[in-house]
């Protein structure tokens, strides 16, 4: 879609918004509060605030901060979240934009003064000032997307260039020659090139972004986290002047708003889990097409393969060692499940060359997802409240397969990954048991070393 058609698009939703802006009143401020809190996570996020989504919404609603997060992550959100109500507030009042107003804006971004690292022009680590309110002392630059050092206004020339960009807003406006979307990402871009401030300048970017788009009737633009990529190269074209790019995001951006207060205006859900419900089914089709399109689908002869020659090779190298480590234990169990079709049979043996055996005798004939087997001791004779664990799970997938290995105390780590057709053997099998034991070792060394009574 070429950006014209996009502003055509986005101009019929926002006069059906219009329409019926008067309906479904409740249900339309829930949408306006669902969009900014989007627009505060974002815009954050973009910048790097390790708050989650979930995490920027407790402390907003709530008022509850997030463990281990830094306060200034903390801060940031609700600067943010400030200076949008000034922003509306502003927009309310019908007053002109100026340099007063935004360094205010600001000033409530960024809350208070601090200290931060960063990178000299010389290439040297320093620590610098950041100031809220007030335009920057310091050149600023940053590392563009091919590696290059691009240098933002030079510091002497920041005032009068922003008095010029906010000269330049107003003569646009005033001319009416172009859509209020282009005119909205040109300031946004010219603004950032300029790079005011010691911080904040892109967050200060889009929130100026949508003060224009506001004061023009139409509703805010939030871009998101995972349209960053795109955003940063739109910013970098438009540097040399290709400016569609950025103008389409925007406009596609301020559609996706618009319909959500459309959807709202009519009554209908605005509720993340049937946007949620969409994706997945959309999703699912997408995987079922793909498989159905690669025509690749393991064997059973090829299955049948795995288990004999690496599966059961792997596992019979492992299982029988773990006797060094079940005889410190009161208890332990082994058991050997297949899965095929949602459903989980179970193998019992008196040693794991029989369980394996039944293994492959049961499933010769049947497509499995999924084998588990499972060590579990208890009752260890150092401190009899100690448990181990050692699960090892193989995936039968569409056209390869994984094994994973779960022990106590650790992650479940993935530890091979391969296509049926690689056909792995049974020396690969024996390399592959001797870096799990490796693990399994060093899992029971934690048990061991924790637990060992002092002399």
């Amino acid at each position: 879609m070429n950006i014209q058609l996009a502003l055509n698009e986005l101009d019929t939703a926002t006069a059906q918004l219009k329409a019926l802006e008067l309906n479904n009143r409740e249900q339309q401020d829930r949408a306006f509060n669902k969009v900014r809190l989007e627009w505060n996570y974002h815009s954050n996020a973009m910048e790097g605030n390790q708050l989650t989504f979930g995490e920027t919404r407790a402390l907003l609603l709530r008022d509850l901060t997030a463990t281990a997060k830094p306060l200034k992550d903390h801060l940031d959100i609700q600067g943010h979240d400030q200076a949008i109500t000034a922003l509306l507030e502003f927009i309310k009042s019908g007053d002109e934009l100026t340099e007063i107003a935004i360094r205010e804006f600001h000033r409530l971004l960024l809350v208070k003064p601090y200290e931060e690292r960063s990178i000299g022009p010389d290439g040297l680590p320093r620590m610098r000032k950041i100031e809220i309110g007030d335009y920057k002392k310091i050149q600023n630059f940053v590392v563009t997307s091919d590696g290059t050092q691009h240098e933002f206004a030079n510091p002497i020339d920041t005032p009068a260039q922003i008095a010029e960009l906010i000269s330049w807003f107003r003569e646009q406006r005033e001319k009416k020659e172009h859509h209020p979307v282009i005119i909205a990402t040109i300031f946004h871009h010219k603004f950032v090139a300029i790079h005011p401030f010691d911080d904040g300048n892109g967050r200060m970017g889009r929130l100026l972004m949508n003060l224009i788009l506001i004061q023009h009737g139409y509703p805010p633009a939030v871009i998101r986290l995972d349209e960053k990529n795109e955003y940063i190269q739109a910013l970098e074209r438009a540097n040399a002047g290709e400016f569609e790019g950025l103008a389409h995001l925007v406009a596609r951006s301020t559609l996706n708003t618009a319909q959500l207060f459309l959807k709202a205006a009519r009554g209908e859900s605005i509720d993340d889990l049937t946007d949620f419900d969409k994706k997945l089914q959309l999703l699912s089709q997408t995987l079922d097409s793909v498989a159905t399109a690669d025509g690749r689908e393991k064997t059973q002869e090829e299955q049948n393969f795995v288990i004999a020659r690496f599966i059961s090779p792997l596992l019979a190298c492992i299982w029988p060692r773990l006797t060094q480590i079940e005889r410190h234990f009161a208890v332990s169990n082994t058991h050997l499940f297949f899965f095929n079709d949602g459903k989980a049979n179970k193998i019992e043996a008196a040693s794991i060359k029989v369980m394996l055996e039944k293994l492959q005798e049961r499933t010769a004939n049947i497509k499995l997802s999924k084998l588990h087997l499972f060590f579990h001791a208890s009752g260890y004779r150092f401190k009899s409240t100690q448990d181990f664990l050692c699960n090892t799970e193989v995936y039968f997938h569409h056209s390869h397969f994984a094994i994973q290995l779960h022990l106590t105390g650790s992650h479940t780590v993935e530890i091979y990954r391969g296509r049926y057709t690689d056909l792995a053997d049974q020396s690969e099998a024996e390399e592959l048991a001797v870096r799990a034991l490796e693990q399994i070792v060093a899992a029971f060394q934690k048990i061991a070393g924790s637990s060992m009574p002092s002399t």
